[in-house]
């Protein structure tokens, strides 16, 4: 199962970072000509291998995130280790309980060393169902390695926001001169202005809410059973309105259907519902009953 989905996560990944990165030299290209659009490039390799290197303590440091003993939730420990086994991990993910009353969860590391963190609301607000259908997803997204690739997608589009900052104090510059005569009109830096960063979380943007259908789709697979997800996403849209979208984001693209970085979760819950289960454990649900949300 994972062997089929990984290489499309993996292919929508490369072509994300294909699309930013022309976007970013060619942003500094319109600003600075091709030396300064050379060294933006080459400025973002040392971010790329740093991005391999990030520890998952950084919920910890970061987040204020306190590492749960395992021992002392047994039933999440079985949950989170045969999750973790169906997915092809070779280390089950570290959890971590993050403060916060909404409903908020995420993945840091990568296949050998990561963690999931889980908010306080999340926990009290989640049956041991739901919280497993959250751990499925999240576990997808590690084995899948969305969490590296969209942590330096978004690295990227903040660096053309910082260019097109940087070009709206140009573009002024250059309108004052063109007032008072002393030089002509630019375009450049008035188009990168305009353009880059709409651009930018465009491409991040949609790709990103696919990897999100792609790891509902293979959370409900790992679970053999599309409910307890479904059933998480209702509680959590009820709760927080926008579902898992605006987590951490704080960004003002997020109101667009088109722009969110997570689907609705309308949207995703119908697609569990459609979803016709295959794979390995269709035979092997995680949990023989099914209640209803």
């Amino acid at each position: 199962m994972n062997r089929v989905q990984r290489p499309l996560s993996r292919a929508k990944s490369v072509f994300l970072f294909a699309q930013l990165y022309l976007l970013l030299t060619m942003a500094a290209w319109g600003l600075g000509g091709f030396g300064f659009a050379l060294a933006v490039a080459l400025a973002i390799i040392p971010f790329y291998l740093l991005s391999f290197r990030i520890s998952p303590t950084l919920i910890s440091t970061f987040f204020k995130g306190r590492e749960l003993k395992l021992k002392r939730v047994p039933k999440l420990k079985g949950t989170l280790l045969e999750l973790s086994d169906r997915a092809g991990l070779e280390n089950s993910p570290r959890l971590y309980l993050v403060p916060g009353t909404a409903m908020s969860a995420f993945a840091v590391g990568n296949r050998r060393d990561s963690a999931i963190g889980l908010s306080h609301g999340l926990v009290r607000g989640l049956d041991s169902r739901e919280l497993a259908g959250v751990l499925a997803h999240e576990i997808t997204h590690v084995s899948h390695g969305d969490t590296r690739a969209m942590l330096f997608s978004a690295l990227l589009r903040r660096m053309i926001g910082i260019l097109a900052l940087f070009a709206g104090l140009l573009a002024g510059i250059n309108l004052f001169q063109v007032l008072v005569g002393s030089e002509s009109f630019a375009p450049g830096p008035l188009l990168v202005l305009v353009l880059a960063p709409t651009l930018g979380s465009l491409m991040m943007y949609t790709v990103s809410r696919r990897v999100e259908f792609n790891a509902d789709t293979v959370a409900a697979e790992l679970l053999g059973d599309t409910e307890p997800l479904a059933c998480a996403l209702e509680k959590i849209g009820q709760t927080c309105g926008g579902g898992w979208e605006m987590m951490f984001s704080g960004d003002h693209f997020a109101w667009s259907p088109l722009m969110r970085t997570h689907p609705g979760t309308e949207e995703r819950v119908q697609r569990l519902n459609r979803q016709t289960l295959s794979g390995p454990f269709v035979s092997l649900p995680l949990f023989d009953n099914r209640p209803s949300c």
